[in-house]
């Protein structure tokens, strides 16, 4: 029997999500399943660990992600002093209507939902084999899998919402794997801590020098880590995140103008106002009539 169908037979495969879950694991724990007939998204929420699919091995901290290949072999070991709680989406890519479905997934040769000729794999566009991502750059993606997860462990498994939700997970990480965000190149993690060191005080003036400074890079190997992982120079990357955080806060909060532009490192009410209308073709106060009616 062919295990794998074409796109044009079935749009996206008919996805069905089977099983969604946390799981905790304790000090260097090792968890090893022979063969699982799903596509897994594999999320690490916090600590780290080992995860090897197929004998390759790959390094998990908080936010990174594995979209996992169909019929996957794959095993854990936690970190003995930072263990890893990860969260597990399994998708069916292809399961059949019209007949009384069965939510699970087989971990195991000989386990009979592994018998289920109505489950097959299917063609997901940019999304072929093992796809690596990260959680830090995508809070859309991240709310998602969180809420799938808690969602899919709480309510009766119902066929419709569940193939709803599977299609509306796909479609995200379709979307976020066409931005340069998620390329296929992991982002290093010195690249990441200063990431967070910015995000984590966008408030400050920030020069190429000062973030230089948290890495044992250069200046034009920081700039190069910047365009290759993230498609852009380290300025440009930080007036993206200030933009970012200007929407979410004019948007989200009654914070005055004025305060939100202290908040993205821009005091100066006026140069605020330009640096944001020339992003957005709006100004602040205009921005803000729009996206927050509560």
């Amino acid at each position: 029997m062919n295990d794998s169908i074409k796109l044009e037979d079935v749009f996206q495969g008919d996805p069905l999500l089977v099983l969604a879950n946390w799981y905790s694991f304790g000090p260097g724990e090792v968890l090893e399943h022979p063969q699982v007939w799903s596509r897994m998204l594999l999320w690490c929420v916090q600590g780290r660990g080992q995860v090897w699919v197929g004998g390759e091995a790959q390094m998990l901290e908080a936010d990174d992600y594995l979209l996992l290949p169909w019929r996957h072999r794959v095993k854990y070991q936690a970190n003995s002093l930072e263990p890893f709680r990860v969260g597990g989406i399994h998708l069916i890519p292809h399961q059949a209507s019209g007949e009384t479905l069965i939510y699970g997934a087989a971990h195991r040769i000989g386990d009979p939902l592994a018998q289920l000729g109505s489950r097959q794999d299917a063609l997901w566009p940019g999304l072929e084999g093992l796809t690596l991502g990260s959680m830090r750059d995508s809070t859309r993606l991240r709310w998602l899998c969180g809420y799938l997860i808690e969602w899919a462990s709480s309510v009766p498994p119902l066929e419709q919402p569940r193939r709803a939700l599977a299609r509306l997970l796909i479609e995200e990480l379709q979307q976020c794997h066409q931005s340069v965000v998620f390329r296929r190149d992991r982002i290093p993690l010195m690249l990441r801590q200063v990431q967070d060191r910015v995000r984590e005080n966008l408030s400050q003036v920030w020069r190429v020098k000062d973030m230089t400074a948290l890495t044992e890079y250069s200046v034009a190997t920081l700039h190069r880590q910047f365009v290759r992982h993230l498609g852009c120079s380290p300025l440009r990357w930080v007036a993206q995140q200030r933009l970012e955080l200007a929407q979410r806060l004019l948007s989200t909060t009654r914070y005055p103008v004025r305060v939100v532009g202290e908040r993205v490192g821009m005091p100066d009410p006026f140069h605020f106002s330009r640096f944001f209308k020339a992003h957005t073709q709006l100004s602040p106060r205009a921005y803000r009539d729009i996206h927050n009616a509560l």
